[in-house]
């Protein structure tokens, strides 16, 4: 459980207090170096380190709690703690060679599997103090953290998709069960983040293998992954979740000029569409002959969630280069449906900014 932030203040008092007691002693800093340096590594600073290197081991050490959070929770109650690590090691060799060694043992393990990875960070930190959990970056995966981390934030979704059990023959090879983990690890990890590196190996965008350093299209990846999933469902014969939710229907629509009938009523005005006229003209089958026409795509029916990707991209035709569009848009949350009004209340917005 996480230390309260009455407690960390407590805390830093208290150590505060031990800096400058032993700033007072002379050769018993090493004599009390050797206890309180390994519970100031272990219990107070990075708990979840010395947790995770005992379960890596061949003959793991019984760990006293499940617990990931360090009793030293704020920057404050840390400084303290850092303070009392330095003070300890001043002007004696032995504590500053103990504190080398754990710090070594902790964060800088040789690890050969490791070796293909470029950036690879330890999962040492606990879980934020917001209460989310991150998703690493595989490379040049921004765009599939943010849809997941979206998908994750609509209210009841990850609930009803862990609630499914899969029966399915090998599940933990399945997008399915993968997408599952990851939800699973974002509701309840411990860690700062996760990383889904199955999901990675197993995942394949409209039938080619997914690489993790080749930056992709984020609509296209929600759209490919909500298909595959439902279609998972579909074959274990349960509810389609992602199309209940985030389904519209478009409808074609034609119009043509100078006459009353339309083929299909819709959204007005949803789009300007495209002019069939001349030899390409519509022939309207209800006055019998070809007219001017305007057809058009619109939406038929409305998602109770609605999903709005902005084109924030476009193509210099002079320069043949892309060109971010920097511009502010708006986004009204109300759409006029025929004689029905539908009002969306924001449920979460990703801004992305890097390289």
């Amino acid at each position: 459980m996480e230390t309260s932030e009455a407690d960390n203040i407590l805390l830093a008092g208290h150590l505060r207090l031990i800096k400058t007691l032993l700033s007072l002693c002379g050769n018993e800093k090493e004599q009390l170096g050797a206890s309180l340096i390994q519970q100031l590594l272990d219990d107070f600073l990075f708990r979840a380190s010395r947790i995770i290197i005992n379960s890596s081991n061949p003959t793991p050490s019984p760990a006293p709690s499940h617990d990931f959070h360090p009793k030293c929770s704020t920057a404050s109650s840390r400084l303290a703690a850092y303070e009392v690590l330095v003070m300890l090691a001043d002007s004696s060799l032995s504590n500053l060679r103990l504190i080398t060694k754990e710090l070594m043992s902790m964060h800088h393990q040789s690890d050969p599997s490791l070796c293909k990875e470029f950036d690879y960070l330890p999962p040492v930190e606990s879980r934020s103090v917001s209460g989310f959990v991150g998703l690493k970056n595989g490379g040049a995966t921004c765009y599939m953290n943010a849809v997941f981390q979206q998908l994750y934030m609509q209210p009841g979704l990850p609930e009803a998709f862990l609630s499914i059990e899969d029966d399915t023959d090998q599940p933990e090879e399945s997008v399915f069960y993968q997408v599952q983990s990851l939800f699973g690890h974002l509701m309840e990890s411990k860690l700062q983040y996760y990383v889904p590196e199955n999901f990675w190996k197993i995942f394949k965008m409209w039938n080619k293998e997914l690489y993790v350093r080749e930056q992709q299209d984020a609509y296209e990846f929600f759209t490919s992954l909500v298909d595959q999933l439902d279609e998972h469902l579909k074959k274990m014969g349960r509810e389609q979740i992602f199309k209940n939710t985030f389904q519209g229907i478009f409808s074609d629509q034609k119009i043509c000029k100078d006459c009353p009938h339309r083929l299909e009523i819709s959204l007005d005005q949803f789009v300007r569409g495209e002019v069939l006229e001349g030899s390409n003209a519509y022939y309207c089958e209800k006055c019998k002959e070809k007219r001017t026409t305007v057809k058009r795509t619109c939406i038929k029916s409305l998602p109770s969630v609605l999903c709005i990707h902005l084109m924030r991209f476009g193509f210099d035709w002079e320069s043949c280069t892309l060109h971010q569009i920097r511009r502010t848009d708006s986004v009204p949350l109300g759409a006029e449906h025929g004689a029905v009004h539908r009002l969306w209340n924001g449920s979460s917005r990703l801004q992305h900014r890097g390289r």
